[in-house]
């Protein structure tokens, strides 16, 4: 196999897989429910699972690291979205973690984040975990961090990002949460 063929693999099977999905929701959006059918609030673990089995590939080499982040010159498309009416439906969304935000604003029925890096895809994976065990900010924060939650000075369920950042880089790190993460 030569150079050529080792890039081009992986990238066709990202736009087949995104293709793929593009179609899966496009067909499931304008087939809908059948009248007095309701649509599943959500996938099971096994058809979660089974997803992620037969549509990630296996983890490979690169030759430099992806670092990610939630930069804020990604949020201008926000306004865009909500300017569109984008709700509901699917979202499929590619690699870095502005995604959740574009998640959390559109609030689509169903996402997707796929990434060529399966260990992206782990990260994603470690990260639906906690929204999924996290009621709150703050308790998202807490496990995150492996940081108990601040006692005496809980913030309010609607504070700033910046004040729930600064109670947490006041709380030291904590044994106890770190093994309770683990389990």
């Amino acid at each position: 196999m030569n150079s050529t063929s080792r890039i081009s693999d992986p990238s066709r099977w990202l736009v087949a897989s995104v293709l793929a999905l593009v179609l899966i929701a496009a067909s499931a959006a304008t087939a809908g429910p059948t009248p007095g059918q309701r649509q599943p609030e959500s996938l099971s673990s096994a058809e979660f699972s089974r997803l992620v089995r037969e549509i990630s590939e296996e983890g490979g080499y690169f030759r430099s690291d992806n670092f990610t982040s939630n930069e804020t010159s990604y949020l201008h498309v926000v306004d865009k979205l909500k300017q569109f009416g984008s709700t509901g439906g699917a979202y499929i969304g590619v690699g870095p973690e502005q995604n959740f935000t574009y998640i959390s604003k559109v609030r689509p029925r169903i996402a997707f984040i796929v990434d060529i890096r399966r260990q992206a895809m782990i990260q994603h994976l470690m990260y639906k975990a906690i929204f999924h065990l996290s009621p709150s900010r703050a308790q998202f924060l807490s496990i995150l961090l492996s940081k108990p939650l601040p006692k005496g000075k809980a913030a309010a369920t609607d504070a700033p990002v910046n004040e729930l950042l600064n109670l947490f880089s006041e709380t030291p790190a904590d044994d106890q949460a770190y093994a309770a993460n683990l389990a």
